[in-house]
């Protein structure tokens, strides 16, 4: 609910949602990187740096607000899409990592 809030939000600074980290880091995995709204918590508090760009030269830049936004869309939009395939198709469902910090 709070994550919605802090989407849609138009008066939004990096410390608004600094506090998210040690919740986003409690749901993910050390080892690995998985889809999920955690990752897509993470990729926000980083691009939200750019809402800074406002007091460069006074004004919205509509670039940083795509750059801000879109990257966080897409994964939320992705990893839902993997939850919902992953509870239809169960069996064919494995753990998905694109990122592994692990040497096997």
């Amino acid at each position: 609910m709070i994550g919605i809030y802090l989407l849609i939000n138009h008066n939004l600074f990096s410390w608004y949602a600094l506090w998210l980290l040690p919740l986003i880091a409690l749901d993910l995995e050390l080892r690995s990187l998985r889809l999920n709204a955690a990752l897509a918590g993470w990729v926000f508090t980083g691009t939200l740096a750019l809402s800074y760009v406002f007091f460069v030269a006074w004004r919205v830049e509509r670039w940083a607000i795509w750059v801000q936004f879109v990257p966080v869309y897409v994964l939320l939009l992705v990893a839902g899409g993997l939850a919902v395939w992953r509870r239809l198709h169960p069996r064919r469902a494995t753990r998905y990592t694109f990122v592994t910090l692990e040497s096997r």
